[in-house]
């Protein structure tokens, strides 16, 4: 039987470094999906080295609001980062809210 694999994560809580490694699937899933979002931006330009994610975003994204417009109405909130134009700021955002966003 395979064991389950390990991630290394890092966070900040209250402007404390935590570091620490979980084998939770979802977690491991959520940071590996946030490193290749941030990995695809060009820190010189701040935009997305790989068109196709901010593509991919942008459909997760719509699909999230067409179903919070008939569950949670949230969708405002979906609609606002939808409309941000600036790559880097839009993965930042991305990525510190991935969890909230998939739940």
């Amino acid at each position: 039987m395979k064991s389950p694999e390990r991630i290394e994560i890092t966070k900040y809580i209250n402007g404390t470094k935590m570091v620490f490694t979980t084998k939770d699937e979802e977690e491991v899933l959520a940071e590996k999906v946030k490193r290749h979002i941030f990995s695809n931006i060009n820190r010189e330009t701040g935009e997305f080295k790989d068109k196709q994610i901010r593509i991919d975003l942008n459909e997760f994204l719509k699909a999230l609001i067409e179903q919070s417009k008939k569950y949670d109405y949230t969708y405002p909130i979906y609609e606002g980062l939808l409309a941000v134009e600036d790559d880097d700021t839009f993965a930042r955002w991305i990525c510190n809210n991935l969890e909230g966003l998939w739940s």
